[in-house]
């Protein structure tokens, strides 16, 4: 016979079954059953074993092998003394059962039991007396049971209530059924009733649920941008973006990363220990930034090249399934193309499921190159990969929209990036530019070729020419050398404050700390992303903006020729403490000069100070991408003027109005000088 140990789970069934036994026999103590025949037992000791059947046997037959384990022992002395010893005094029915309650139970639970919970109610209290018929209930609060001993005593609280006749518990072999863990006990149940419960219960508040916001009625929910209006903001950031796209800087970048090595690269073989540790800081970081900068513009012309050579692959592969389909007329064109497919999988080293997985987006940058041309695949930027993996919107309207947006996409990318048809060299496609000059030169419209801005003015003046400048140009032969939008008469210091933020304003992004409008002032500020563009309504040009502009946002100053004594002309008026100044528009200036009037407009125009000049700028009320940019003329301008308004506003002010004479001197898209302002009020 083996030792219990090498039996797996029985030293736990062994404390179990002994466990199950002490219960019985405290259970049959507490309800009164005769155990006088204990008292013969010649040893006290009660030695519990049990038996492992081994093999069944045949039919009818027992088993044989088995093997008997001892389960442990229990010691019945103090019980037997209990019954010897003589009846107690008469004493009331509660009283009398909890004292046998507690005698009987000392056995198994004193030891267990902290000093506090051995001690009755009258113990903790330092006297007092039991009521008749709560008192063994209370002494059995105040008596916390073991484990052992729990399911003993709870079995005979209806012994106190029901006196005769008590209920009991099925049995089976004379040991009770333990209770479920899950189960609440009679002994919790009263002592929930008293008040005394101990234990920690978990409630459901209904009144207090989560619930979602409430919506004010003002809560409008915005619309967001299509994954079509994302791609196509992406374009016109990269084309309206600081990044170059021109072939010799990965050509250069690659030569030089092969003539230098190491941390070279970016020091450019200087040896940095010639000078202070501050100085070498310093420049080590600004050489990091311009490194950076080269390989940022070299990553991004190599995932301009990755993806047209991918979408010129699929060309090659229409080709080579139609080569197939020729050489074998009679195998189905299912067939041909998975033959090219197996082809091209063994030139790549790719399983067929890779390539087919590849293959779907590069059909994708194909339909998109086809309705936008080779320049929206160039400048598309990291969305193009899930917008052709995805296909969200990818629909025959949203690639009619790209077709529409192809030549204003080449117009930008030629002017601001004169390099960018280079790149399509290495598929063979044509390098050379279709538009040049300025990117304002042109005007554009929908599902039309653009045409030059003089073109659009030749029917009032045949010798119309426009000078494209950043900055406004001084007439001399009215103001001399001075700016007569200075704010200080004498300038008496170099260094300037802004007049709403109190920063300090400087040219130099180091030294400059004022943020009002950092699009324009203060810092590296890139072209605008704006078009000129061919109204349907009889106005002209106008303006339109690519990318939306937040509200507050500068669109630009207003710049031209600073004059004065002009009449009969659209020019912007001004006053400083130097007098009254006009801002002309008609020869030199720049995109703010298309902009047309509206009596709901979206921007207006604004004073502001930079570096003690007195600046007037275009701030955005809020435009989406794709729409008009418009400003109130004022009612100065309207005045003397024998012209229509034709904003089509449900406000308009200006509509039906009496003409006198046919002028075309200039106003809202019918004269030479479109968009200019006569004594605009300025906030």
């Amino acid at each position: 016979m083996g030792s219990m140990d090498s039996l797996p789970g029985l030293p736990a069934l062994s404390a179990c079954i002994t466990r199950a036994v002490q219960d019985h026999i405290a259970t049959s103590t507490e309800a009164g059953r005769d155990l006088s025949p204990l008292t013969d037992l010649a040893n006290s000791v009660l030695k519990i074993e049990g038996y492992i059947a081994g093999d069944q046997g045949r039919e009818g037959e027992p088993s044989h092998a088995c093997r008997r384990i001892p389960l442990g022992t229990i010691d019945l002395s103090s019980l037997l003394s209990q019954i010897n010893a003589p009846a107690p005094a008469p004493a009331p029915d509660g009283a009398a059962d909890g004292v046998v309650r507690q005698n009987g139970a000392a056995t198994n639970t004193a030891a267990d039991c902290t000093p506090d919970e051995g001690r009755t109610s009258t113990d903790r209290d330092g006297g007092g007396s039991l009521d008749a018929e709560t008192g063994s209930r209370s002494r059995r609060r105040n008596l916390r049971p073991n484990p052992r001993t729990r399911y003993a005593s709870s079995t005979t609280t209806s012994d106190d209530e029901d006196g005769a006749n008590p209920k009991r518990r099925k049995a089976t072999g004379g040991l009770r059924l333990a209770r479920g863990a899950n189960r609440r006990s009679e002994d919790d149940e009263s002592d929930a009733a008293a008040g005394n419960g101990s234990s920690r219960q978990l409630l459901v508040n209904a009144k207090n649920h989560p619930q979602r916001k409430k919506r004010e009625f003002n809560d409008v929910r915005s619309m967001q941008p299509s994954t079509l209006d994302k791609l196509i903001l992406g374009i016109w950031e990269q084309i309206h973006g600081s990044i170059a796209f021109d072939p010799q800087i990965v050509i250069d970048q690659w030569r030089e990363s092969h003539a230098i090595e190491g941390t070279e690269l970016i020091t450019g073989g200087e040896d940095m220990t010639t000078i202070s540790a501050l100085a070498s800081a310093n420049r080590e970081f600004n050489r990091m930034n311009i490194f950076c900068r080269k390989i940022t513009q070299a990553s991004r012309c190599c995932r301009a090249l990755e993806v047209i050579v991918q979408a010129r692959w699929i060309d090659y592969y229409e080709q080579r399934v139609q080569t197939l389909v020729t050489d074998n007329p009679d195998v189905s064109l299912t067939k041909n193309k998975m033959a090219a497919l197996l082809e091209a999988c063994q030139d790549f080293g790719w399983s067929e499921k890779e390539l087919r997985n590849k293959m779907s987006i590069w059909k994708g940058y194909h339909e998109i190159k086809e309705s936008g041309g080779w320049v929206s695949l160039v400048f598309a930027g990291m969305g193009i990969y899930r917008f052709c993996k995805y296909r969200v919107g990818f629909t025959n309207d949203a690639l009619l929209r790209l077709k529409s947006l192809r030549s204003r996409f080449e117009v930008a990318a030629d002017t601001l990036h004169p390099h960018w048809r280079e790149l399509l060299k290495i598929i063979g496609e044509p390098s050379e530019r279709k538009y040049y000059g300025h990117p304002h030169d042109w005007v554009v419209s929908d599902n039309a070729e653009p045409i030059p801005l003089a073109a659009t003015y030749v029917q009032w003046d045949p010798s119309f020419s426009f000078e494209h400048i950043d900055n406004s140009v001084i007439d001399e032969d009215q103001w001399g050398p001075a700016d007569p939008r200075s704010l200080e008469l004498i300038p008496l210091s170099d260094v300037h404050f802004c007049n709403v933020c109190h920063e300090r304003q400087s040219d130099d992004p180091k030294v400059n700390a004022c943020r009002c409008f950092p699009n324009l002032y203060g810092g590296n500020s890139g072209p605008c992303p704006v078009q000129v563009f061919r109204t349907h309504d009889g106005r002209n040009n106008g303006l339109l903006a690519c990318v939306p502009f937040d509200r507050g946002i500068a669109i630009g100053e207003f710049v031209g020729l600073i004059t004065r004594g002009l009449r009969d002309l659209d020019v912007m008026q001004g006053e400083t403490v130097a007098g009254s100044y006009q801002i002309y528009q008609g020869r030199y200036g720049n995109y703010t000069r298309f902009i047309n009037h509206s009596c709901n407009p979206n921007s207006q125009f604004h004073r502001f100070s930079w570096l003690g000049v007195q600046r007037i700028i275009l701030v955005s009320k809020g435009i989406e991408a794709g729409q008009e940019i418009t400003v109130d003329y004022s009612g100065r301008y309207w005045d003397n003027l024998d012209k229509e308004c034709l904003c089509r506003e449900g406000c308009c002010r200006y509509r039906n109005r009496s003409i006198t004479s046919g002028s075309s001197s200039g106003g809202v898209g019918q004269g030479v000088v479109n968009g200019m302002v006569n004594g605009s009020e300025l906030t």
